[in-house]
This record gives C-alpha cells, sequence and structure tokens, in this order.
C-alpha cells in the first residue's frame, strides 16, 4: 500500500466521520452548551464562566424522542430551568431574604444541599449548607448574580439567575434524578434497581431531520 493511499483512505475516514457528528448548541444567561451526537453516543460539555464540564454516555432515538443514558461514572447536565422555584412572599428586611430548598424525592426539606453564591464574573462570594428546615437566609443582594444549588442524594445540580428574585423569599424544590440503563441485583435481598441516569428530551424534525433538541427548557439547535 502506498503513502498515497494511506493519506486517501484517512481523509476518507475523516470525512465519513465527520458526516456522522451532528452538533446542537444552547446558550442562555447562565451557561452554553453543545451535544455532539455520533453513531450510537452523545457527548454534553457545558460552559460556565471558565468551567468546563463534560458527561456522556449513548442514545436511543425515535421519531419523537431523544434518550439520553449517561455512562455509570458521568455527571448530569446542570438544570437551568426555573420552573421549580415559587416565590413565597415579599422580604420584610431590605436587603435581606430567605431561601428554602426542598428534596427532590419527598416535599421533606433539603438539609444536605449545597448552596454556591457566585458574582457577575462567576467569581464565589459565599458556599452556604442549609439549616434542618432547608433554610438559609440571603445577604448582601445586589452582589449576588447566581446560585447554585446541589445535593448528593438523587438530585441534579441547579443553576439560576438571582437578581429576578431579589427581595422575594422563595422555595425550591430540587430536579430528581431518573434512573435507568443497566440494571444490577442487590445482595442477599434481591432488590433490582437501575445504575445509569437517564434524560427524555423532546426533539423536532424538519423533513425526517433532527433540528431542536429540548432539555429542561433549554432549546439546543443544529449546528447550520
Amino acid at each position: 500500500m502506498t503513502i498515497r493511499t494511506i493519506y486517501y483512505l484517512v481523509f476518507i475516514g475523516i470525512v465519513l466521520s465527520s458526516c456522522a457528528t451532528k452538533m446542537y448548541y444552547s446558550k442562555s444567561n447562565a451557561l452554553a452548551s453543545k451535544i455532539i451526537l455520533t453513531d450510537s453516543k452523545f457527548r454534553i460539555i457545558e460552559t460556565n464562566g471558565n468551567e468546563v464540564v463534560k458527561h456522556k454516555g449513548i442514545y436511543q432515538l425515535n421519531d419523537s424522542t431523544l434518550t439520553l443514558i449517561f455512562d455509570k461514572e458521568s455527571s448530569l447536565p446542570i438544570v437551568t430551568s426555573t420552573k421549580n422555584i415559587t416565590i413565597k412572599s415579599q422580604s420584610e428586611i431590605p436587603d435581606r431574604q430567605k431561601m428554602t430548598i426542598i428534596s427532590a424525592i419527598d416535599d421533606n426539606p433539603a438539609w444536605l444541599a449545597e448552596i454556591v453564591l457566585r458574582d457577575a464574573s462567576k467569581k464565589i462570594i459565599r458556599k452556604m449548607k442549609p439549616n434542618f428546615d432547608g433554610e438559609v437566609i440571603l445577604e448582601n443582594l445586589d452582589k449576588i448574580s447566581e446560585v447554585e444549588i446541589s445535593s448528593q442524594i438523587d438530585a441534579r445540580t441547579m443553576i439560576f439567575d438571582f437578581q429576578k428574585y431579589k427581595n422575594q423569599n422563595i422555595e425550591i424544590k430540587l430536579e430528581p434524578i431518573i434512573w435507568g440503563g443497566e440494571t444490577v441485583s442487590a445482595p442477599y435481598c434481591g432488590i433490582v434497581y437501575a445504575t445509569q441516569p437517564v434524560i427524555v428530551a423532546k426533539i423536532e424534525r424538519y423533513k425526517d431531520t433532527l433540528i431542536k433538541i429540548f432539555i429542561d427548557e433549554k432549546v439546543y439547535l443544529a449546528e447550520r
């Protein structure tokens, strides 16, 4: 096999590989994100300020949904939807308000959650833990631009723009993790449980071509 033939085969491989790869982009004030679909595998790359987080797994596609089955060691995309944020009342104390965190799996206080407050440049102002009622008191409200909430118990990490809720007491219900993919049996008790997180995304097509992906109120548009 000549050198020219080898170069030609490599070139054809790259072209075919690029043709099989589809990219979809989403950008908001809180987060920039893209989905890369290649054959049966996917990658999601999220950028929040200077921080880049990557997720991966396999996907299944039908007429109306895209099911993302994440690798067991993979993290999950950040939730930017605000549908689980409820305004309870106007704060009565200037430059101070209460935020209550509710568990993803029931309506109990999420006192094990971690809260990170960031300024407009994405610099961390403070890290906090709720009390046993799931409550924290926020102060110096003008300095807070972004709030991140995470929990180690079946909840996805959430980020939202704080200023639209300034001076209002709010309650936040965390987003649960849905489990699927590979299953295992627990020893001694015979309980079978799933080990891989799953997100089922709605899709939009045009002439049998996938053009939009909808995840957590984020809209991913196909690369042009």
